[in-house]
């Protein structure tokens, strides 16, 4: 319930930048669908929205700019665009490389 009352609090105002941190954690399976519709409305509205999260799956629909940071640095940054070819990493892909490194060498 306090996220929920977070999320709205910072909505109320219509803002033009929103910064969300781990916005899914403790939402119930309709507030987080919910909340996705709003992801959706406010980038439509043209606002600026910066999310933080480790739940990489649940964000891989709504994002045009996406930042993987280890220590605390930014390590690499993709560009999400419907001229990406079918043979270019995901997100989660990609993260798990940067990550995880080559297990196999």
């Amino acid at each position: 319930m306090q996220q929920k009352l977070s999320i709205c609090c910072a909505l109320a105002h219509k803002p033009k930048i929103v910064i969300f941190d781990e916005p899914l954690v403790g939402l119930d399976p309709h507030a987080i669908k919910e909340l996705k519709q709003i992801f959706v409305e406010l980038k439509n509205a043209g606002c600026s929205i910066l999310i933080s999260t480790h739940m990489i799956d649940s964000v891989e629909d709504y994002w045009d700019v996406a930042n993987i940071m280890i220590d605390g640095k930014f390590a690499v940054t993709k560009y999400n665009s419907p001229e990406v070819s079918a043979n270019e990493k995901s997100l989660e892909q990609l993260f798990f490389e940067i990550t995880e490194g080559d297990k196999n060498g």
